[in-house]
């Protein structure tokens, strides 16, 4: 029988979840573009608006209707983007949508691999609704929906505080949460959806609907995890964590050390607290030498360390005797990284 603990459970779904609170991040909803839209409803819709309307012959549209992953084929181009600088904005933008039968894509970080933050219809942008508002003794976040993840983590860090958000800070903090979410505190603290108390969503049938525990529970049960189709998530409220000194860092390898450094990997997070998270990754990089582990000093509340290369010397130039030498020694010079590595971490887990 498989015990489900918040580990087991984190490290089965980390690859889904990570995945949807990122495409979260641009919820849409599902309406038929069939309507022309004549210049008078154009107008109308504006002078409803406390935010901006933007068409396609404005100057701006073109940065207007772009994601932040652009990719040629999701490319789209919206025939009419608006963005919000209120949450009745997005209330007569979707009654404007649905009246002339139009899709509708709602951006917030705009971070989706697959361009849902655009639509061929109707985009509603509320990258402009920025309002956030601490609780320090309630050790809660309250943030409209066009806050970013990095927004909030400086905002509830002034109070000592941090929220559960994803690990980049430029991504939309409500696209994490209603798409799951895992970052560097999940491990003590549970995936971004668990953290969520409450949220204001302009459902599309028009209404404006608070969801919770005790109202609407079964929207607040859909929306912490898959609230990606339920509507327009205008606010959120979410629960904080008070955090001390962070210990964290980058190490890098050649690849031709993987097999070894994946090895160590695996035997180190199996062993590793809650407290501790760490993510293997491939990428192209410039040649280096190998690295080892040398922190800086502390900075503010967060004690970052850095990695320094290794002086070592490089190219065609290099004799091969030399390069001889350096190969004998590699290994060596890795299993020094990774005592060193071990010795480092424990002492910053302890700090946490």
């Amino acid at each position: 029988m498989i015990r489900y603990t918040r580990r087991n459970f984190i490290k089965r779904t980390v690859a889904a979840a990570g995945t949807a609170g990122f495409a979260a991040g641009c919820r849409r909803l599902q309406l038929i573009d069939r309507g022309g839209l004549s210049p008078g409803a154009i107008d109308g819709l504006r002078a409803k608006l406390k935010g901006r309307l933007i068409l396609p012959t404005d100057p701006s549209y073109e940065n207007a209707r772009r994601v932040f992953y652009w990719n040629v084929a999701t490319e789209r181009r919206p025939r009419v983007i608006v963005q919000c600088a209120h949450e009745e904005d997005a209330l007569r933008t979707v009654e404007f949508a649905r009246r002339h039968e139009l899709e509708v894509a709602v951006r917030a970080g705009g971070h989706s691999h697959l361009g849902w933050g655009c639509s061929n219809g109707l985009v509603i942008d509320l990258s402009g609704m920025k309002r956030i508002a601490i609780d320090p003794l309630r050790r809660t976040a309250r943030a409209e929906g066009g806050v970013l993840s990095g927004e909030v983590w400086r905002a509830a860090g002034r109070h000592g505080l941090a929220p559960v958000l994803g690990q980049c800070p430029e991504v939309g903090a409500s696209g994490v949460i209603l798409g799951g979410g895992l970052g560097w505190l999940s491990g003590l603290h549970a995936a971004s959806c668990d953290n969520l108390l409450s949220a204001r969503v302009v459902a599309a049938d028009g209404r404006v609907l608070t969801a919770d525990s005790e109202r609407n529970p079964d929207l607040f049960w859909a929306l912490r995890g898959a609230g990606a189709n339920f509507g327009v998530t205008t606010s959120f409220e979410c629960r904080l964590h008070p955090i001390g000194p962070v210990t964290g860092g980058d190490i890098h390898y050649s690849v031709r050390d993987a097999r070894v450094v994946l090895r160590f990997f695996r035997e180190l997070m199996d062993d590793a607290p809650d407290a501790f998270p760490a993510n293997a990754a491939f990428s192209l990089v410039s040649a280096m030498p190998a690295a080892r582990l040398k922190p800086n000093r502390p900075c503010g509340r967060c004690e970052r360390s850095r990695l320094r290369p290794k002086n070592s010397s490089s190219g065609r130039s290099l004799q091969r005797s030399r390069k001889d030498r350096q190969r004998r020694t590699r290994l060596t010079r890795l299993r020094h990284s990774f005592a060193e590595f071990k010795r480092f971490i424990a002492i910053g887990c302890r700090t946490i």
